[in-house]
């Protein structure tokens, strides 16, 4: 599995952030910083990745979510994306 996350890190093309909780135990965080090992020095140094030490798999589902949010928000701002927002993030990851 790792090996494909390595392989797949490569093909990315865009920055990403990647979010994990620390005590998830559905999916490891060792997957996560593979990826994020993985991604080409272009990328790599315009992406995030953040593991909450706390948390568990559904981060946007826990307590401490709103610290999760503002990372998001913050790094979308870094970003300087055009049209990229908060609101648009939490409508994307919103359950109902």
């Amino acid at each position: 599995m790792i090996s494909a996350v390595r392989g797949a890190a490569d093909r990315i093309e865009r920055p990403i952030l990647i979010l994990h909780g620390g005590e998830d135990s559905l999916s490891p965080p060792a997957g996560s910083r593979h990826l994020y090992a993985g991604l080409r020095e272009e990328i790599v140094t315009r992406s995030a990745l953040q593991i909450y030490p706390e948390l568990r798999h559904e981060i946007f589902q826990e307590p401490e979510r709103e610290q999760v949010w503002q990372d998001v928000q913050q790094w979308l701002e870094s970003c300087s994306a055009p049209n990229a927002s908060i609101e648009g993030a939490r409508k994307a990851w919103q359950t109902n």
